[in-house]
């Protein structure tokens, strides 16, 4: 995993009013600057919905059509070690189906019944597609993607964010002869996370030719921090 530090050129030195040329400036006087950090991260955590659809006129033998579907369909994606939490099946549909020529009458319905995914790693997660499509299931969609640790690089983020308000404060301090006390007081202003990805789907019927990208998003976290200066 890559990791960055952007600087943002925005800071403040300041000193507080009032202070008189025989008071001791180190207890007075800070340097207020702006740090950010970035992590960037490549998504693991993959959605799909797929969708089983029969047609006809008997609403009994077309629910027991699409639920064999589907039932193959969950059998051989378990086989993937995917659990049953990351499965859910649960909604059935039926919709009327109609003519309108000559005039409008009902000819038959339509059963629906969609299953929803969520895999760990892109491997597992083409391999799943592929399960899917090969089963005859009218309707596959990829469904987005996200970083399962999160938290976990939002928080280096933060440290860089501090490391880099540092670094500047260093810089802007040495300059006007000054050097960096402790910090007063941190802030944190800002930031932002990975947006779910809708993944590209190309070539799923044959497996030589499929591709698939997770790409690269950034996280990122802004602080504000006033340091004391000596």
């Amino acid at each position: 995993m890559k990791i960055k530090a952007a600087l943002i050129p925005l800071f403040a030195l300041g000193m507080v009013a009032g202070c008189s040329d025989s008071a001791p400036l180190a207890q007075d006087s800070y340097i207020e600057v702006r740090g950010e950090g970035h992590i960037d991260a490549v998504a693991d955590r993959f959605q799909i919905q797929a969708t089983a659809t029969a047609d006809g006129k008997d609403v009994s033998a077309l629910k027991t059509t699409v639920d064999a579907q589907i039932n193959e369909a969950v059998r051989l994606i378990k086989a993937l070690g995917i659990d049953d939490k990351d499965i859910q099946a649960l909604s059935v549909q039926v919709q009327p189906q109609w003519e309108w020529q000559p005039k409008r009458r009902m000819v038959g319905y339509q059963v629906r019944r969609q299953i929803t995914l969520s895999v760990n790693g892109l491997e597992t997660y083409g391999e799943a597609l592929q399960i899917l499509t090969d089963s005859g299931i009218s309707e596959v969609t990829p469904g987005g993607s996200s970083v399962s640790n999160e938290e976990e690089l939002a928080d280096q983020a933060l440290a860089l964010a501090i490391l880099d308000a540092q670094r500047k404060a260093e810089i802007l301090a040495e300059s006007a002869g000054r050097d960096v006390g402790d910090a007063l007081i941190i802030v944190e202003t800002g930031g932002s996370s990975p947006q779910p990805m809708v993944m590209r789907m190309e070539a799923v019927s044959a497996k030589a030719d499929a591709y698939y990208s997770a790409g690269t998003s950034t996280i990122t976290r802004q602080v504000q921090v006033r340091f004391e200066l000596d």
